[in-house]
């Protein structure tokens, strides 16, 4: 991890914490600049979101080594009670609001995913559905044990905690908007990486960033490289994909237009197409729509073109879905959650306005081909998958 993606591997008495940095000047599609993914609805974390996840951790501190939902909850409003910087930060949290019930219980995912928390008893998902009364909390809560060494190991920041400290040089009359703004200046400011001195540190740096793209990243497209690490992959290709293979058990496909890394048995996978279900049959469906639509030579389609083509397959498929889905105009709703797994996998790219949906070589995978009949096997598409892996 060390020698070749550059990541520092910190291993103690009780758990196992990789640091991983993505490489500069990544692509828009770059698998760890895109952010954490949650698995049950393919979509991604919201910057409040992430804020949330470092809230619980800080109320985790104060929490018996077992703890409740319910207790992490009571735990996080006392925080905002006794710190009044952070009742004016927008992150308040209202319990009896199922949105901010959600944002908790996803963190406590991503703790359990982590090996920070684990889940003993509960589930809860009943407690997002309780309607945030303390009675209604008793009857819907989660039990779990708090694992203290990995809690503290979750942040990895490459500056210091004190760089957070924006408040004491501004004016009077500072707002929420201001502060972030200049602490995002400082993050970048201190987080800069100086341009390679030498040559044999530029090739380094170039050999670094391969190998994070290519362990990070669904496929990595040549198109979306720099010049110099574009040639370096095309030269070194064997080499480093032998290596990769040989570490990881990773399966290197390599194509005209870039290069994959095939999960066989999705261990290192935190996001694929779900296999079954309304969620997974619409997005595969999707996937083939837009890959007919790429070898037709349309790249690009737009919102409403796809919202009138799920409206087409839930006439044709409703019957096999819940009854959310067949109701008038859940076109759109439908669509964005297909375009949300689709995103997050490299096979689609969603324009800043949303009105435009570009897609990437990768998709044709999802191709239908001629299917043949008298026994003989059915053409699919190009056969497999890419994952997104961290």
């Amino acid at each position: 991890f060390l020698e070749h993606p550059g990541w520092p591997l910190r291993v103690d008495g009780d758990s196992a914490r990789l640091t991983k940095f993505c490489a500069r000047g990544g692509s828009a599609g770059a698998g760890a600049g895109r952010g954490r993914v949650d698995r049950q609805t393919g979509r991604a974390f919201t910057r409040r979101r992430y804020a949330v996840v470092f809230l619980v951790l800080a109320a985790l501190e104060h929490c018996r080594d077992q703890t409740l939902v319910s207790e992490v909850a009571r735990r996080l409003t006392a925080l905002a009670e006794h710190d009044p910087a952070l009742a004016g930060s927008g992150l308040t949290l209202d319990f009896t609001r199922r949105a901010d019930r959600e944002d908790v219980v996803q963190a406590l995912r991503f703790l359990v995913d982590t090996g920070v928390l684990r889940r003993v008893d509960g589930d809860e998902q009943a407690y997002v559905a309780a309607g945030g009364g303390e009675d209604e909390d008793r009857r819907a809560d989660a039990l779990y044990d708090v694992h203290r060494g990995p809690a503290a190991s979750v942040a990895a920041p490459r500056t210091g905690p004190a760089l957070a400290d924006v408040r004491a040089a501004e004016a009077p009359g500072w707002t929420l908007a201001d502060a972030a703004r200049r602490l995002r200046r400082r993050v970048a400011e201190a987080c800069e990486e100086p341009e390679p001195e030498t040559e044999e540190a530029a090739l380094r740096e170039r050999r670094q960033a391969i190998y994070r793209r290519l362990l990070d990243d669904p496929v990595v497209y040549l198109d979306d490289l720099p010049e110099g690490e574009r040639a370096y992959l095309q030269n070194q290709r064997r080499r480093i994909l032998a290596n990769i293979e040989e570490a990881t058990g990773l399966t290197a496909e390599v194509r005209a237009e870039g290069v994959a890394l095939v999960d066989e048995d999705g261990s290192a996978t935190d996001l694929a197409l779900p296999a079954e279900g309304r969620r997974g049959h619409v997005a595969l469906l999707i996937a083939e729509h837009l890959a007919e639509a790429r070898r037709a030579g349309r790249p690009v389609s737009g919102r409403a073109e796809l919202e009138g083509a799920v409206a087409g397959l839930v006439a044709r498929f409703g019957r096999h879905w819940d009854a959310e889905a067949r109701r008038p105009g859940t076109e759109g709703l439908l669509l964005d959650d297909a375009l949300a797994w689709l995103g997050g996998l490299g096979l689609v790219r969603v324009s800043a306005d949303g009105r435009s949906v570009e897609t990437t070589p990768a998709v044709c995978r999802y191709a239908v081909g001629e299917v043949r009949r008298g026994g003989d096997r059915a053409a699919g598409g190009d056969g497999g998958s890419p994952e997104r892996r961290v």
